[in-house]
């Protein structure tokens, strides 16, 4: 493969590392048995934690040339969304000193959340047990216990 990381920060924390992976992706990646088959399609969004909202896009903008973004505010995760169309990467700014800020002051400005992508969500919600919360960006967006998984922030999404 061929490997890139853009920016003077550290590899794949800020900015997306950029690869072109010469090797079939079925010789690469293997569903788990646990989704194989299931209506989980894998990672739909990265959630990137950012201290400013707008350097974050001016960053992205200016470096993958982007278009503008869509903001929402997520009292429930505690930040200002800024999602990029068509794009994978969502970044957020702290609304106020939360869990977020405080991610962001122990790890710097790093991916903080990710969602998985479902083709059903009532299906998901069935097998997995999980509550719909608020809509982010028109999508259906549910998150799994935080406590059950060390602090991390995973969830599903889907129309």
């Amino acid at each position: 493969w061929d490997l890139a990381f853009p920016g003077d920060y550290q590899p794949g924390a800020k900015l997306p590392f950029l690869i072109c992976d010469r090797t079939p992706r079925s010789l690469r990646v293997q569903p788990s048995a646990s989704v194989s088959g299931s209506e989980l399609r894998g990672l739909e969004k990265v959630i990137l934690g950012v201290q400013n909202l707008d350097e974050g896009i001016d960053l992205f903008r200016g470096v993958y040339d982007w278009s503008a973004p869509e903001f929402e505010e997520q009292a429930e995760f505690g930040a200002r969304l800024a999602a990029f169309p068509g794009e994978v990467v969502v970044l957020a700014q702290p609304l106020e000193d939360n869990c977020l800020q405080s991610r962001l002051s122990r790890f710097g400005e790093s991916p903080c959340g990710f969602l998985i992508g479902s083709r059903n969500l009532d299906e998901t919600f069935q097998k997995r047990g999980r509550m719909r919360g608020p809509d982010w960006f028109q999508q259906s967006v549910a998150w799994f216990d935080r406590e059950q998984l060390n602090g991390t922030r995973l969830g599903v999404t889907g129309r």
